[in-house]
């Protein structure tokens, strides 16, 4: 953190609702298209929950930390203080091994399966993205650092298809507030914010505005032309569900 920003979050860090007070840390690791935006507002929306969407925080150590406290704060108009922040992380920023072994650090990692993410990805050049083979070499490189993330964390993760927040939502939601140990239980009703269905927030559809989970969603009607690079995500993909059922705490699949 540079010198400037650390003064100017310094009269932030005394008094009842100082950034330091906070409980803890969620981090949602996933990819682009795999409903994240619609599991942060979830659990953003909890009353012991601040933050709901992705921060672009580089986390090195408690510095960033703090940082990511104040964007969550800044973003959700929630105190930080006594509450877990929430991060949303799709791209590949550098997360130290001081960050995860903190003991406060709770970590869900949520992967959609490639022929959908990929088409998704397409319809709205999602990243920039706008070729098959781009989509495709961002999903198998996100599924990789995915992997990296549950191997640092040593398995201390929880881990979901994206597919099972919308076709098994009580169990889902169940599990992961137990995972969390927040109470009330989680709920596929959710609130709104500032910046929700806004560029750079995360999911920028009409759905994500109506504060419920949308169920039969329309499928994507794009013809993807090369058979064989779908063949590779899939297996990629599959090969990722193997490891991390048999390598994380916690798991639900769809």
């Amino acid at each position: 953190m540079r010198p400037g920003k650390a003064l100017r979050l310094l009269p932030r860090c005394y008094g009842d609702n100082s950034l330091l007070k906070r409980r803890g840390f969620i981090l949602l690791c996933s990819h682009m298209r795999a409903r994240t935006t619609l599991l942060s507002h979830i659990v953003g929306s909890h009353p012991s929950v601040c933050g709901y969407a992705e921060l672009h925080q580089k986390l090195r150590g408690w510095p960033d930390l703090l940082e990511l406290s104040a964007k969550a704060e800044d973003a959700s108009g929630k105190t930080a203080a006594h509450r877990y922040v929430l991060d949303k992380i799709v791209h590949n920023l550098p997360i130290r091994q001081k960050v995860l072994d903190r003991d406060d650090v709770s970590m869900i990692v949520m992967v959609r399966e490639p022929r959908q993410t990929i088409e998704s990805i397409l319809k709205i050049k999602a990243g920039g993205i706008r070729d098959l083979d781009g989509a495709c070499d961002y999903y198998a490189a996100r599924l990789a650092a995915l992997r990296d993330l549950i191997d640092r964390r040593r398995g201390r993760v929880f881990y979901l298809d994206s597919e099972a927040l919308v076709d098994k939502t009580a169990a889902t939601l169940s599990a992961l507030s137990s995972r969390l140990a927040i109470a009330p239980r989680l709920s596929e009703n959710y609130g709104l914010f500032k910046h929700t269905g806004q560029p750079k927030y995360g999911d920028m559809s009409e759905n994500i505005r109506l504060g419920r989970i949308v169920r039969g969603e329309a499928q994507q009607k794009h013809v993807l032309p090369d058979a064989e690079r779908l063949d590779e995500m899939r297996s990629a993909y599959e090969s990722f569900r193997k490891y991390a059922g048999e390598n994380t705490e916690h798991h639900v699949f769809a």
